[in-house]
């Protein structure tokens, strides 16, 4: 089948399993979601397609796009884009993902799955512009394998693991040479009831490390000195990403598709170290749709 829709694509997609039968794999589209962290905020406006394609009963293939709505660029009052005289505008980001699923058995899916994030003047979700863009556009290739159980009629788990590969071409004018063959993951698991109060309305839970960057290299064009003549001497120099640090993202979900109203409720914790107690960040979104 195919799915289109506009807004939050994780409720949009959560949505969306509310509606199936208990034990379907989630769709390829919530899958690319998870775990996007702040690369995916773009999203939350936009407009996003999910289509599945059975061929045979065992083996189906799915694929996913997205696209954060475009809007007219401003002109920034205050801040870094002020101070470089440059446009405010939202960031603009596509997102495609291919999938190939295979029934092991009864309940028992395994999927492979390929992902492609395009960000313009943002890196994985941070804004990057003028003298100090990491890069021109990045881009994020994910590879990953899927597990999904139906563990009763209505009970189902999915456990998923990408490996990320980033890469930004050098931006004019900044003091940054680019980014290429940054290496980053994002991997966890999702529990789901479906129908537990009304029928038409799932729970789920989510824990999982969302995308980060754990190793890379880069060189920056750093400013040591003026000559005599007054210009500015740049020196190049190299500079390490890897990282140790431990994200942690935890997400409870409560979605019911109502004949007249439809509503749905998400409890968010991230923490970007779990091994210390700090940068811990506390959320809720909440969406109501009535139907005339």
């Amino acid at each position: 089948g195919v799915k289109l829709g506009q807004g939050s694509a994780g409720l949009y997609f959560q949505a969306s399993d509310a509606a199936t039968a208990g034990g379907e794999a989630p769709s390829l589209g919530r899958h690319m979601m998870l775990g996007l962290n702040e690369a995916g905020d773009v999203f939350n406006q936009g407009s996003f397609a999910d289509a599945t394609l059975a061929l045979s009963d065992a083996v189906s293939v799915g694929a996913f796009f997205a696209s954060s709505t475009s809007l007219t660029p401003i002109e920034a009052e205050s801040g870094l884009a002020a101070a470089l005289n440059q446009d405010a505008s939202q960031p603009q980001a596509d997102m495609v993902g291919l999938q190939t699923s295979y029934q092991v058995s009864q309940g028992v899916t395994v999927g492979v799955n390929y992902g492609r994030l395009v960000e313009q003047d943002q890196f994985l979700g941070a804004t990057t512009m003028g003298a100090f863009a990491l890069g021109q556009s990045t881009t994020t290739q994910t590879y990953g394998a899927s597990l999904s159980v139906a563990l009763t009629e209505n009970l189902s788990a999915v456990m998923f693991y990408d490996y990320a590969s980033v890469d930004a071409p050098a931006a004019n004018g900044s003091l940054y040479q680019g980014v290429e063959g940054w290496a980053g993951q994002k991997f966890g698991a999702t529990l789901a009831l479906n129908g537990p109060i009304t029928g038409t309305d799932v729970i789920s839970f989510t824990l999982m490390q969302p995308l980060h960057v754990a190793s890379g290299n880069g060189r920056a064009k750093v400013p040591v000195g003026r000559d005599y003549d007054g210009n500015v001497i740049y020196e190049l120099r190299d500079y390490s990403v890897d990282s140790s640090a431990m994200p942690l993202e935890m997400a409870l979900s409560y979605v019911d598709l109502g004949e007249t109203v439809s509503k749905g409720l998400t409890l968010a914790v991230d923490d970007a170290d779990a091994r210390d107690r700090q940068g811990v960040n506390f959320s809720a979104v909440a969406a109501f749709k009535i139907k005339f």
